[in-house]
């Protein structure tokens, strides 16, 4: 993926919140839906203002448009988690999603 070439072969950053140095914006890669809770309670408890757009990294014609937003309430991500994994695009190992600024 585009994230795995920024990080892995040119060795850029991925998680600094001051992109005036070059640097990508924050994101975070994740493999599960307990990735994604997880990251969601911890941007509650940082009780950041900043809001994070789930993404899958592959191809998604369904969710591509839908730009979900962390952090939200647990019940709400728990409910968009459990649409995308009907909708046959689960967050996972073989198909990571990203949260990015």
């Amino acid at each position: 993926s585009f994230w795995e070439y920024c990080t892995d072969t040119l060795g850029l950053p991925s998680s600094n919140s001051n992109n005036s140095d070059g640097n990508m914006l924050p994101s975070h890669r994740l493999f599960s839906d307990a990735d994604v809770l997880a990251l969601n309670q911890q941007l509650q408890d940082e009780g950041t203002k900043d809001k994070y757009v789930l993404k899958n990294l592959g191809y998604d014609p369904l969710h591509r448009l839908d730009l979900f937003c962390l952090p939200a309430d647990q019940t709400t991500v728990k409910n968009y988690l459990d649409k995308i994994r009907t909708d046959g695009n689960a967050v996972s190992e073989r198909e990571p999603w990203q949260a990015q600024l």
